[in-house]
């Protein structure tokens, strides 16, 4: 009943609006992780039926109209130039409507299985590959929707996030599969049974956990942005100021605090105008501080963090590995610790890709200063989050413009707050116990990301045969009496 419905080409339209409206509310900046899983369905079931063209053709615009809820978003970010934007919609279209084609043209051809995964792993391929050439990463993909969903984020600790991304787009496959052909129901089934145990046996680990208990920490942002106060100012000192008082009203047992990125900008000299006061209350609270600076040094600008250690000793500077666009400024390249502790620091940006994060994997905890542009910064967050999960370590997430997230080491977010645009402070605390420690996926890297790249390639490969194949000529009797 359901394939006839679809058989109908004037099915198209009511089939891609569907589909839209699954895309448009189940990814984006604040996303139903239910509707991401539904959304494909009603174009995959379209395109069994239909011709190469008509499918793709509906799977492009639906995808397409399911991007239109970053459209407002992309029309007036610093962080994504337009061309990037219209390339993420555009290229995200296409790759869904590639996918399609070969789910339907597989699956037309006896290959059940191949036909299955061929979805899953295009798209994940792809997009791997894009990682690796992207100047800025890759964010805000179909696995940031279940960053609220730690338990089906386990996976990420094996496969890396990948294998989540897999899995958003692995499940409409199968119910597709199963609904669009009588024989490939039980290869459905099979596979719907493996990712189960999959997921469930990654998920397995949040019961094994440690329980231990931990340390407070807190992360503390303005409610109001502020970009690169110089230091050698009165607003700068002012601005240290406030940031001091609010540490020092945190809770005595704080034992680290992380402030946003970026807060004051200055250079070798009076950089000491942060790095002393910072130094005093870290010594008179015992708390380890994490705080954005724009530095500017000899052979050029860096978006630094300054690390403070508890007892008041000499500070660590971080440098940004992954500074994307940013004018005038230089990339650094090693990691940093604040000294005495095993707590890492990151920067914003550098969460959109594997390194510097797996180079952490083993730390207490990552203290992650961050810039975002308030309606992003949940979605960017959770970046930070499916890291943590990936390699094993608590993260704290502080942000001006954007969220103060504080998540464990198995990827649930313990506390948050957003930052509001009005005066004060907006801070969040919670006790952080250690995380479960190097992954897995720290240690193999991104084996599933190159297995998809090989079954898309070879789901092409098959595809491409197939239809070259010239039909085989039908049977001709020469004699005697032909009955039909």
């Amino acid at each position: 009943m359901v394939l006839r419905v679809l058989r109908s080409r004037f099915a198209a339209i009511p089939l891609l609006l569907v589909s839209a409206a699954g895309f448009y509310l189940g990814t984006g900046l604040r996303p139903e992780p239910l509707l991401a899983f539904l959304a494909p369905i009603p174009v995959l079931l379209f395109a069994v039926e239909m011709p190469w063209w008509i499918a793709a053709g509906t799977a492009f615009a639906a995808y397409l109209l399911g991007t239109s809820n970053m459209w407002s978003y992309y029309s007036v970010s610093h962080d994504v130039p337009m061309p990037v934007a219209i390339g993420i919609c555009l290229g995200g279209a296409v790759l869904f409507a590639l996918a399609t084609v070969l789910f339907r043209a597989l699956l037309g051809r006896g290959h059940v299985l191949l036909g299955i995964l061929a979805v899953p792993a295009v798209w994940t391929g792809v997009l791997f590959l894009v990682s690796l050439l992207s100047p800025v990463g890759v964010v805000g993909t179909m696995a940031s929707t279940l960053g609220n969903a730690p338990a089906l984020l386990q996976i990420a600790s094996v496969t890396g996030g990948w294998g989540v991304e897999f899995l958003v787009l692995l499940v409409p496959t199968v119910i597709a599969a199963a609904f669009a052909s009588r024989p490939a129901v039980w290869t459905a089934v099979v596979v719907a049974v493996l990712a189960v145990l999959a997921v469930g046996g990654a998920s397995v680990r949040m019961i094994v956990q440690d329980s231990g208990s931990g340390e407070l920490v807190a992360a503390v942002a303005r409610n109001q942005s502020h970009w690169g106060t110089d230091l050698a100012t009165p607003a700068g000192r002012e601005t240290v100021a406030s940031y001091v008082g609010q540490i020092a009203q945190l809770p005595k047992e704080v034992r680290l605090v992380v402030l946003p990125e970026g807060i004051f900008s200055g250079d070798g000299t009076s950089l000491a105008e942060l790095s002393g006061p910072m130094r005093e209350i870290a010594r008179a609270r015992d708390v380890n501080v994490v705080v954005g600076v724009i530095l500017s040094a000899p052979e050029g600008r860096y978006n630094a963090a300054l690390g403070v250690p508890a007892g008041g000793g000499e500070s660590v500077v971080y440098r940004k590995h992954n500074i994307g666009t940013a004018p005038n400024t230089r990339p650094g390249d090693t990691l940093a610790f604040v000294p005495d502790t095993r707590v890492g620091v990151e920067i914003c940006m550098d969460v959109n890709m594997a390194g510097p994060s797996r180079d952490y994997a083993g730390a207490d905890v990552v203290a992650i200063p961050a810039s975002d542009e308030d309606v992003n910064g949940e979605q960017h967050s959770r970046a930070a989050v499916l890291r943590a999960v990936e390699y094993g370590y608590p993260v704290v997430w502080s942000a001006q413009r954007g969220m103060q997230t504080i998540a464990d080491g198995w990827g649930r977010v313990i506390a948050e707050t957003r930052t509001t645009g009005r005066d004060g402070f907006s801070w969040v605390t919670a006790e952080l116990s250690a995380g479960p420690g190097s992954t897995p996926y720290a240690r193999f890297g991104d084996v599933f990301a190159w297995l998809c790249v090989a079954i898309a390639a070879l789901s092409i490969v098959v595809s491409g045969r197939d239809r070259r194949r010239a039909p085989a000529p039908p049977t001709v009797v020469t004699s005697g009496s032909a009955r039909g």
